[in-house]
């Protein structure tokens, strides 16, 4: 079987890659935008880049012909590539891929993100709806999805691994991921928990967009994921905004998280989904969630004494539903 992947890259092409159990099966391709993960995933794959759009700025901004252009190049690989399937997560990077299998009859599998899980995305609700299978990662969005399907979470966790954590924290790393956004809020604050002199730690920081450059640690604005995850393997306590990717990536191995959600009040994103997902988490144990900056402080101090509740993870379904589904 032929597969195609795609996705907008960051959060959202993260969670494809967490198929490759199933994929590597299979020959593959991804569509997707640039950025230091899709670069990096390059190497290993055959990649195609497309234009990026996101839907509420098409009208907002007259950006008509970012999906016109999507759907252009989308279209020219899927009749290039002949593939029996598109797998999707989702974003407007996606759009042209999904119509383009739609057009030529191709098995088409939206994946909703881990990140929604009251209500659907814009993509999961006007686009991957009428996807032939949708699988939903949180059981709360079955009702938004006609014969949707209950896959969990599409990472795999070793729960059998057992962490050793200490109860000092020595090394914290901060990402912010690729969002082109500033976060500003979250640098302004640890600079002043680190200018007080009080600290007992060292700080690394991923800024990204931000246009505040920190005083007191370590910062850079992006580098290679694989750098992004020696450093998260190198710290005691990681730091990051409410994505998805963000979180997870440092779950995977094994590391305390302190998520802060960015807010659309200080036009750090466009909704408040990160402030469901982190809640989410931290209700089943799994991470620390700091809602009012000013928290901050306080909640690395609670860090040292956390230990996250990987048991409360259900397994994975995705090989099995993806074999029933394409074969």
């Amino acid at each position: 079987m032929k597969i195609c992947l795609t996705a907008n890259s960051g959060g959202h092409i993260n969670e494809l890659i967490q198929l490759k159990n199933y994929y590597n099966n299979h020959d593959v391709f991804f569509i997707t935008d640039r950025n230091p993960l899709s670069m990096e995933l390059s190497e290993k794959h055959k990649v195609y880049f497309v234009e990026k759009f996101i839907f509420k700025e098409v009208f907002k901004k007259f950006q008509f012909l970012k999906p016109v252009k999507n759907f252009i190049q989308s279209f020219y690989i899927i009749i290039k590539e002949k593939p029996d399937a598109v797998i999707t997560t989702g974003a407007g990077v996606a759009l042209g891929s999904w119509l383009s299998a739609k057009i030529l009859f191709k098995k088409n599998i939206f994946i909703e993100s881990a990140a929604r899980i009251k209500t659907p995305s814009t993509y999961g609700k006007y686009i991957g709806a009428r996807s032939e299978a949708v699988i939903v990662q949180w059981d709360q969005l079955r009702p938004f999805f006609k014969n949707s399907i209950y896959g969990g979470l599409v990472f795999n966790f070793d729960k059998s691994i057992k962490h050793k954590y200490t109860k000092q924290i020595k090394k914290i790393f901060v990402t912010t991921g690729t969002y082109k956004l500033q976060f500003n809020r979250l640098f302004m604050e640890l600079d002043r928990i680190m200018a007080s002199g009080k600290a007992e730690y060292s700080i690394t920081a991923q800024v990204g967009e931000s246009d505040y450059m920190p005083q007191n640690y370590k910062y850079f604005r992006y580098s290679s994921q694989s750098e992004v995850h020696m450093h998260i393997e190198e710290s005691d306590l990681v730091i990051c905004q409410g994505g998805c990717g963000s979180i997870m990536d440092s779950l995977l191995r094994g590391k305390r998280v302190i998520a802060v959600p960015r807010l659309p009040e200080f036009k750090e994103y466009f909704d408040d989904h990160q402030v469901e997902l982190v809640s989410e988490l931290e209700k089943m144990g799994l991470i620390l969630g700091v809602y009012d900056i000013k928290k901050l402080d306080e909640t690395i101090k609670a860090a040292a004494f956390f230990v996250p509740a990987f048991q409360n993870l259900s397994n994975s379904n995705y090989d099995r539903i993806l074999k029933e589904i394409i074969g």
